[in-house]
């Protein structure tokens, strides 16, 4: 089985393992992980006590993760502060959901991550730009930590070395002051997912609909829905990008 890659947590984290402690730390996530795999091939596959091995297994260390980070939310939150989401239980019980709300602001979820999460928020349901833009910012950002990955040249070698002099010209993080360089970057993307017509993929049918009333209303003869759908991307990652930060990341 191929091993795992271990993921990065920041665009800033560019430097090949290198101590011994490093390597070890890589070997542990890469045998945890192909563990974890072939457990969830076999349950995939319908074998009913790979389910229950599996759902016990993630049960019990969400549980001692959850305790560990009561104990040290300090170390944590380090982390958490730039994400929108961290391990946890779903569940219909409302202590736990009572426990994850308070785990959420122990650990001051999502404050430094780039998409505006307190108070007001975009959502895919009142706003189908919101559901296309997540989707090409999440492309964006692997594409980035890909780049990440192919510098530092991870191969079954222990002693990795860079396959380029220097690090790789990344985008920003993104914020208000950014997004415009995301936006630009985003286009190949679009094109590449929806096709050069993206305008008439279903996934704009609203949006379309959207362009030709706004011509109408406008007495216009013809309104590009193409451009009118840009526009509309463009606005949206920046009503959804937050405040330039100084500790903000990718």
């Amino acid at each position: 089985m191929k091993k795992s890659k271990p993921p990065q947590s920041s665009s800033d984290d560019t430097s090949p393992p290198t101590t011994e402690a490093e390597r070890h730390l890589e070997d542990l996530y890469c045998t945890a992980g192909n563990a974890l795999a072939a457990l969830l091939k076999l349950a995939s596959a319908g074998d009913e006590s790979a389910v229950h091995t599996l759902n016990n297994l993630l049960c019990e260390f969400i549980y001692e993760f959850y305790g560990a980070v009561q104990k040290r939310p300090e170390v944590f939150r380090k982390l958490a502060r730039h994400q929108a989401g961290w391990p946890g239980f779903i569940t219909v019980d409302k202590d736990w959901m009572n426990g994850n709300a308070a785990l959420i602001k122990l650990l001051q979820l999502g404050e430094d991550a780039p998409y505006k999460y307190q108070g007001k928020q975009s959502e895919t349901n009142n706003n189908p730009n919101v559901k296309i833009v997540k989707l090409l910012v999440f492309k964006l950002r692997a594409r980035e930590r890909a780049r990440v990955r192919q510098w530092q040249g991870y191969t079954e070698n222990k002693n990795r070395v860079p396959t380029t002099p220097k690090p790789p010209e990344l985008l920003p993080p993104l914020n208000k002051a950014t997004y415009t360089q995301w936006y630009a970057a985003m286009l190949p993307l679009l094109e590449r997912h929806y096709g050069s017509t993206f305008e008439d993929h279903p996934d704009f049918a609203r949006q379309k609909a959207n362009a030709l009333a706004s011509a109408t209303a406008a007495g216009k003869k013809k309104n590009s829905a193409k451009s009118y759908i840009l526009d509309k991307l463009k606005q949206t990652l920046k009503t959804m990008a937050k405040p330039p930060t100084k500790s903000a990341v990718i």
